[in-house]
């Protein structure tokens, strides 16, 4: 989120349309990252929803799995039941992280893609070749 050029917060989008504001330089919240305060309910209500797939044949999307999402515990648990389900999850990881973000990138079925400006524009074509 921008105004005049400056960024003032994060958004929430969903596959679907949902949208709703994750972080702002105005909320005021005891989750902060940097100058942001976290809405943590509107991971709860709109992120949240998004990551529970109807059925096993269903490509899971998380854009991001960082600190100001991670502040949900129903975020965190979410993840982690579409990890151990049957279904596919694609997502962007923090590079750096906590032990929940570290034990992800882990996992012997994660399989990490650094993603730069070279790779960005041709990396879902080369994913979509993996299964």
């Amino acid at each position: 989120m921008r105004e005049r050029g400056r960024r003032v917060g994060f958004s929430i989008v969903t596959l679907d349309g949902r949208q709703g504001v994750m972080a702002h330089v105005d909320i005021r919240s005891r989750y902060r990252v940097g100058e942001y305060g976290v809405k943590v309910q509107n991971i709860d209500r709109i992120a949240v929803p998004s990551m529970v797939a109807e059925n096993d044949n269903v490509v899971v999307v998380v854009d991001e799995i960082r600190k100001m999402e991670c502040f949900s515990e129903m975020f965190r648990q979410t993840l982690l039941r579409g990890l151990n389900s049957p279904n596919t999850v694609v997502g962007c990881i923090a590079l750096k992280g906590d032990r929940f973000i570290n034990a992800i990138k882990k996992r012997p079925d994660s399989l990490l893609i650094p993603v730069s400006e070279k790779n960005r524009d041709v990396l879902a074509v080369e994913l979509a070749g993996l299964w």
